[in-house]
């Protein structure tokens, strides 16, 4: 899990705008332990895009 699987993840979220908001969750989905207040009105679209990944 090194850096170029996070800067993956938030690649593929800056190609998507509406999950633009929740660009630290991708540091989530790889491991690191980002605490940061999330975006709820992009809930479904987040686990969407979790779903897109695996």
């Amino acid at each position: 899990m090194s850096d170029h699987k996070i800067a993956f993840g938030a690649k593929k979220i800056a190609e998507k705008p509406v999950l633009r908001c929740n660009l630290l969750f991708s540091y989530k989905i790889y491991g690191r332990i980002e605490r940061r207040k999330n975006c709820s009105r992009h809930r479904a679209e987040r686990r969407a895009f979790v779903e897109e990944i695996f």
